[in-house]
């Protein structure tokens, strides 16, 4: 199905080093089944992807209250 090529895609890609992020909804996982989760997974694929996830990180930690605002503040 979609999810099947989807994943085939983004492994594709992983594998030849052109991911910089991916997220997955799954209903069963409460992680994984909430938008909520979406912009600050995205955002911490891509700070890994591009070396600066140490800056993000630190970043992150000092303004947690992010992750509790509107999917549009956050982005």
């Amino acid at each position: 199905g979609k999810s099947s090529v989807t994943r085939s895609v983004v492994e594709l890609f992983a594998r030849e080093g052109k991911l910089a992020a991916s997220f997955f909804f799954w209903r069963e996982d409460p992680t994984r089944n909430n938008v909520r989760h979406l912009i600050s997974s995205l955002a911490s694929q891509i700070a890994n992807a591009y070396r600066i996830a140490e800056s993000s990180n630190e970043w992150q930690r000092s303004n947690l209250i992010i992750l509790e605002a509107s999917l549009e503040d956050q982005f």
